[in-house]
């Protein structure tokens, strides 16, 4: 098995600066987002974003990693 496609190794792998960077951008933004929207884009469980921001609650690895990779391909 490859080391880099283990899920505990990419988890630990992340950089908190991107988690940082895509955490800041959702709640500056929060007032013109789409957020269900965004949701359904990205695929992602309905209410993800909404909690993180509404709730403080953390988001996992996997959805960051996916708002990264959407905010690069899309707004960038």
């Amino acid at each position: 098995m490859d080391i880099s496609t283990c899920k505990s190794y990419k988890s630990k792998v992340l950089k908190p600066k991107g988690r940082n960077k895509i955490e800041i951008w959702l709640i500056t933004y929060e007032d013109i987002l789409n957020i269900a929207g965004l949701e359904r884009k990205i695929d992602i469980k309905r209410g993800t974003i909404q909690k993180f921001i509404k709730y403080n609650r953390k988001l996992n690895d996997l959805v960051i990693e996916k708002l990264e990779e959407f905010i690069k391909d899309n707004l960038c």
